[in-house]
């Protein structure tokens, strides 16, 4: 199951490789990639707030973004 935390995880690793990145292709690609595991992770605390069972709730989030 992946949390909200783990996506913020994602994130920082994107940025951390980002900021090591030659490229400034890759850099972008990278950064992006940062702010779309950031949007996730603020739409799936929301959405988790109003789940009742929120281990299914995030498990089945996870085979959404599969």
């Amino acid at each position: 199951m992946t949390t909200p935390a783990e996506y913020r995880e994602f994130a920082h690793d994107c940025l951390r490789w980002a900021g090591t990145a030659k490229d400034a292709s890759d850099r972008d690609t990278l950064t992006h990639a940062a702010r779309v595991w950031l949007h996730t992770a603020t739409l799936a605390e929301g959405d988790a707030l109003f789940a009742k069972d929120q281990a299914t709730f995030f498990r089945n989030l996870r085979v959404k973004l599969n």
